[in-house]
This record gives C-alpha cells, structure tokens and sequence, in this order.
C-alpha cells in the first residue's frame, strides 16, 4: 500500500454502461445506454444529500457553458434546499453542529429561520444580502477562507497559503446565481413537491426523477479527488442535455497517452474522457477508496478549528453523536443537565481507526472499515429540549472505546487570520490587535487575575491562563469569563490539542504539566518530582504528536507522550537560554522564544529538534515571551519589555524586525482569532 494511488491493487468499486433491449408485440427497441456507478460506503445514509450534490455539479456546468439557463428562482427547490443541508450536516461534523446546528443562531430548519429565509419583502432585503454575502464566490477570483461553506475544495493546500482560492469549496454557478436572485428578492415559492414516490411522477418525467435521485445522494465536490464520483462531472461536453453521458463504450480504454497525463490531454475531445467505458470513472479515484476513506476528514489543523473545514461529512462523517449518549438524551430521569451535555458531546467517528500516522489509520480502515458505526436516524425526546429527530452513530462493531481519539492522522496550523489577541499581566486585559496593527482592549465582564498563556478552543472561545490564581479562565467570543480547571499552581503556558484537550505548564520549580479535557477533567502528564524545572512552553509536533515542553531553568525542551505523559526525552532539544513559548509556522517549523538578552530572541528548529540557522535584523527585539506565525509565515512576537508586538519578515534564513502594534503594558501570550 503506497497510499492514493497503490500498484498492484484490485478495487471492490466499480463502473460501466448498462445497455439493454425490449421486446414489444414482437419488436425490437434498443434503449440509451446507461451508466452504474458502485461506490464505496456511504456511512451517512440519514444525511441525505452533501450542500453541493452531483447533481449540482453537473447542471452547474451545463450552467457555465450556456446549455441550461438559470430560469426562475424557486424559494423550496433552489435556495432551502442549501440552507437544510448545511443544518443537517450537524449530524457528522462538529463545525457545523457549532455553527448551524440544533440550538444555533443559524439553525436553518427552525420555523422562525425558515420563515426569515422566505421572506422576500424589501424590509428584509438587506438581511438576505448579508446572508448571500456568506457565500463563497465561485469564480474563485479572491481568497475567501472565511466563507462558507467550511468544506474544502479541489486545491486543498497543506499547509494553506494565500495564493490558491480553491483551497475551499463554493456553491457551483449555478446555486451562486440562484442566491444572488434570492438576495436582491426576485424569487416565487411554489412549495415543496408532494410526491412520494415514482408512481406519483408522470410517466415522461420519471427517468430525469431517477437520474436526479441518484446523482443528489452523492457529492459534488470536493474533488480531491472525490469520494463517489469526481471533477469529469464538472465537464460539460461529456454530458447530453438530460445529464447522460454523451459516448459511451462497452470496452475499457487501452489508449497509451504516453508517461503523463497533462490537463491538455485529459480534457481533451480525444482524449479518456471521449470514450467512457467500463472503469472510466474508477480510474481518477483513490486506489484503494480505503485510502481516501481513512485520510480526507476534517480540521487539519488547529490553529483555527479541529472540526473544519471539511471533505465529505455526508459520506464519511466526522464527528457523531454516538449511541451511548443518545441513550442518556432519551432517558428522562436524567438530569437536564446531563441530557444536555450527552447532546452537545461529538465523538470522532473515525475514532477506532485512527492513529497517530497516515499509514496506521489507512491500515485500519482497509481491515476494520465494516465495524464503523453508521449514521442512522433515530426518533429524539418529546420534552422540547432537543430535536425531536436525531441521527445517530449505529451499529459499531467495535468491542470498546479507543483510549484515545487521534482525530485527523496529522495536526497541521491551518490559515491562521487576524485579528490577534493578547494578555497583558500588569493590567489583567486582554488587547485586540487587527491585520492593519491597530490595537483595542476587548471588552470581558470579570477580571482577570494576570492573564498569560492564550490558546483556541474550536468554538471560537479563547482559554487564558490566570497565573495569580492558578486556573484557565475561558473567554467567549462575546467576553463572558468562565474560570475552570483550578490549582493548577503558577500557570503559564497553554496549547489547545484535538477535541478541545488543552495542555497547560505549572512555571515553578517543581513543574507539572496537565492535560484538561472539555469536560474539565484535570490530569497531570508530568508530576512534581520529575526533574522538570519551570516548564513555560507547550506544544504539539505535528510531525511526531509528541508533547513539547521548554523548560526554563534547563534551557531544554521535554518530548513526552501526550496521552499518559510518558517521558521520551529530557534532551530532545538543549542549549537554549531563558527558553518561553513556541509555534510551528506552516512549514513544520518549531519557533522558541527567548527572554534571555544575551540569546537569540527566538530559536528555529526543523520537525526532528535539528537547529536551523537564522539571521536576524531590524530593531532589537531581545526579551520575548511568546511568538506565533501568520498565513504568510511572518512571526509575530510579544515583547514585554517594550509593551510591542513585533512583527519578523523571514527572506531565507534572514529575518527582519519591525514594530507592528502597541500591545499593552507587559504583553505575555498571543493567539490568532479569525
């Protein structure tokens, strides 16, 4: 097994025409040909349809190429159907439950919204303008990684850069077009259609109702390269005005088109696409789709969510509501409470397979893919307090609960965005920082008793580390303070991992480092006693899914197993002085601050702990606390001495300092808050 494309072998996917004869009253009728595509599983049955279907993507590019029209825009048949799909995909991704889900300003299937939504009086133009100003732009001329919808698309870039657009998915043209008209009011409602079956279908309409049945239950995107079906959908030519293939042949394509297959050759009208036989679809696939299958998740990265963007939740979920909390939401003589945090727990559905590299989870998935749960949909409470259906994590063959959940195989810093936020310890504030470096102090509704560390949790809220008190205070986006996870001694540094687990390091002699679940469940990795002296920094390798760890007094950095606190090595990284907080930047990078004066003010290491060199110029920046990175590799770093954010500019291995922002009196921990 080489991963997406392994010599060698032979799928259980497969595809081909379909031809077929009649006999009526003695005559012969030779029938169109038509095509049977055999996917792999779909594990998400009751999530009907993906927010961009095939179907879609085929009329989208019909659409493009002047071969079907917008028409009239209908409220039930082409603008609900996008916002009830977004709602549904809480089901199977964490991201979506967060955004769009059950309880959620933009639950989309509550009768208010719905009404909202269908509501085309002027009055409420300028909602629906801001509504359709959500959207993704498909014609990819802007970076928009802000847009919805969180899922990503063809050009996938790991790690993210700003130069790619089609890193993330968009509605086709089509739907775009639809949504524009929907905005600006010009749309009918004819309603929901009432049948329910074929038989309740004309006759003559009933072949283009199968077609379009089968081609909205799989995905539209993205094609990466697909999980059903892949990017020839978006190809016009290929397809006749009813949406059938064009040409099709009952024999393989033997063509040698030589050693590469450029996109000249691919798109070609002589080209593979011009005779669409038996594995013409399978061919563009992931060989085996178990590769696919175990690999395209979601939230690479954490630095903005470990829950999105996402690849294909409609089919391979994500995150579930599994079966043993579903139990405790039906059993109601449990408390509300407890109801509710069953509810709102998501688990990782990839969980019994996953592991902490690509090649084990593939590995796994290729033996065990049958024993993963499907999503089923299940009847909900009768009380109000939650849906009154649920789908619902089924039928897991698994014998028990992983001790872990790895979540996606590697932890990558996703585009992390502005605006950043800082603590600042002399006055107990939080300050803002926008893109353009101007500063503000966000407004919290309790003090803060010597903020330090800042970490992001995948809600959007910001974990502060209370060094006076000994315990994380969380921020919502809105600065309400909650305090959770006391006695944690003199806390300084936080790292939020994967499902929201967040690391945090005691800064005293006799150093700890803790690991605090969601639930707020307080576990020490390392006890007092281990030698480790005034730990500050912590982070996750991406590259190994160690526990980093800079100790102060040593000069060293930890490498620890973060799920029992093993330790690996109390040397992987030494010589440092007065080491503080780190960052990987988006090439795997790990970047160590410095309070030191007679130290570099920020260290650069590969992945493996190995020093790489680094020339700094620009102002002094001695004296640092904290550092992160942005979307274009540049660093950001607080320095206390100063009360400034400084920004370094990397050309190579040189680097140049510039002041950036005012950051507050005594600026300690920074984290980007896009």
């Amino acid at each position: 097994l080489t991963g997406l494309s392994s010599d060698g072998w032979t799928d259980d996917t497969c595809d081909g025409p379909v031809n077929a004869t009649v006999r009526i009253n003695g005559k012969t009728f030779t029938a169109d040909p038509a095509y049977v595509v055999s996917t792999s599983p779909d594990w998400g049955p009751s999530v009907a349809e993906g927010i961009v279907t095939l179907y879609d993507a085929i009329e989208g590019g019909l659409y493009t190429a002047g071969r079907r029209t917008k028409g009239t825009t209908d409220f039930s048949r082409d603008i609900y159907p996008i916002f009830r799909r977004m709602t549904d995909t809480q089901w199977v991704n964490e991201g979506f439950f967060n955004t769009n889900g059950w309880g959620s300003p933009a639950d989309w299937t509550t009768p208010a919204l719905r009404r909202k939504l269908a509501d085309k009086s002027a009055a409420n133009r300028a909602w629906r303008r801001k509504i359709f100003a959500s959207f993704r732009n498909p014609d990819f001329g802007a970076m928009e990684p802000d847009l919805v919808p969180a899922l990503y698309g063809d050009k996938i870039a790991i790690p993210p850069n700003l130069v790619q657009p089609r890193q993330w998915l968009a509605v086709t043209p089509l739907q775009y077009a639809h949504l524009r008209a929907w905005a600006d009011g010009n749309f009918t409602d004819a309603g929901e259609s009432g049948a329910q079956t074929l038989a309740q279908i004309p006759a003559a309409q009933q072949p283009a109702a199968l077609d379009k049945a089968s081609f909205g239950a799989c995905l539209g995107g993205a094609f990466h390269p697909g999980i059903e079906f892949t990017w020839l959908s978006r190809i016009p030519w290929i397809w006749t005005n009813d949406m059938r293939f064009a040409s099709v042949s009952s024999e393989p394509d033997y063509t040698d088109y030589g050693p590469l297959m450029t996109q000249a050759i691919a798109l070609s009208r002589t080209g593979p696409l011009s005779k669409l036989g038996p594995g013409s679809i399978g061919q563009w696939m992931g060989l085996p789709w178990h590769s696919d299958s175990a690999s395209c998740r979601s939230g690479y990265s954490l630095a903005t969510s470990p829950v999105s963007p996402t690849f294909w939740p409609a089919r391979i979920p994500n995150q579930v509501l599994a079966e043993e909390d579903y139990e405790v939401v039906m059993d109601a003589s449990r408390s509300l409470a407890d109801r509710r945090a069953a509810f709102e727990r998501r688990r990782g559905w990839e969980r019994f397979v996953a592991g902490p590299t690509g090649q084990q989870a593939i590995n796994a998935m290729i033996t065990d893919w049958y024993k993963l749960g499907v999503v089923a949909q299940m009847p909900g409470p009768k009380d109000g307090f939650f849906p009154t259906t649920m789908k619902v994590e089924s039928g897991v063959g698994f014998a028990a609960e992983p001790a872990f959940d790895y979540g996606a195989y590697f932890t990558m810093p996703q585009l992390p965005q502005f605006p950043i936020m800082i603590g600042c310890s002399d006055d107990n504030s939080i300050r803002l920082i926008t893109g353009n470096g101007d500063e503000s102090e966000f407004w919290v509704n309790k003090p803060l008793a010597r903020p330090e560390g800042m970490a992001r949790d995948s809600a959007g809220n910001i974990d502060v580390a209370c060094i006076d008190v000994g315990t994380i205070a969380k921020i919502s986006p809105r600065g309400f303070v909650t305090s959770y996870a006391t006695g944690l001694g003199t806390v300084v540094g936080l790292y939020m991992a994967r499902g929201n687990v967040l690391y945090a390091t005691d800064f005293s002699d006799d150093g700890r480092v803790f690991a605090i679940t969601a639930e707020n469940t307080v576990k020490t990795l390392v006890p007092a006693g281990s030698g480790l002296k005034r730990p500050i920094g912590v982070i996750i390798n991406p590259v190994t899914n160690t526990l980093l760890i800079t100790s102060a007094t040593d000069g060293t950095v930890w490498s620890i197993n973060p799920l029992d606190g093993a330790v690996l090595s109390k040397t992987w990284i030494t010589g440092l002085i007065a080491p503080r907080l780190m960052c990987f930047d988006l090439r795997q990078q790990l970047w160590v601050a410095s309070a030191g004066q007679t130290a570099p003010p920020v260290y650069r290491f590969d992945a493996t702990g190995k020093r790489l060199p680094l020339q700094l110029q620009g102002i002094d920046v001695h004296g640092i606390m904290a550092v992160a990175n942005d979307s274009r590799n540049r660093l950001y770093i607080t320095n206390p001495l100063r009360n400034l954010v400084v920004r370094i500019t990397m050309s190579g291995d040189v680097g140049t300092a510039e002041p950036f922002a005012y950051a507050g009196p005594n600026p300690g921990g920074l984290v980007f808050n896009g």
